[in-house]
């Protein structure tokens, strides 16, 4: 009695999770003559690209920062402030408490441009 062994093989979108979500057309055009990928072999009649839900969720993204600034630059020390909050840290606080520190900065000390 003889058996055929076969390779186990994974389907295109197997390999693309696996591979830690590589483009299905980065994988497709890195097979070998003998249809593997770092190792995995194909299966030909499984190169179907179901939209993946990992990938998705992590191409999601918030609205682009705007290139032109809406309001008024600052003009005069003091004007406009930015915080830039740290922390949180033990020294210089009664008790040597936790808590976050803030360093106020305005657009001309951060050398931001007038409009």
């Amino acid at each position: 009695m003889a058996f055929i062994i076969e390779h186990n093989k994974v389907s295109l979108y197997d390999a693309h999770i696996q591979n830690e979500h590589v483009s299905y057309d980065y994988i497709k055009k890195a097979l070998d003559s003998d249809h593997k990928y770092h190792g995995l072999q194909i299966d030909l009649l499984k190169m179907e690209e179901p939209l993946c839900k990992a990938c998705v969720e992590g191409k999601i993204s918030c609205t682009p920062i705007q290139k032109e600034h809406i309001s008024n630059q600052a003009v005069n020390f003091g004007n406009i402030l930015h915080m830039d909050l740290w922390g949180p840290s033990t020294d210089g606080f009664i008790n040597h408490s936790s808590a976050p520190k803030t360093k106020p900065l305005d657009d001309l000390s951060l050398g931001i441009p007038n409009a």
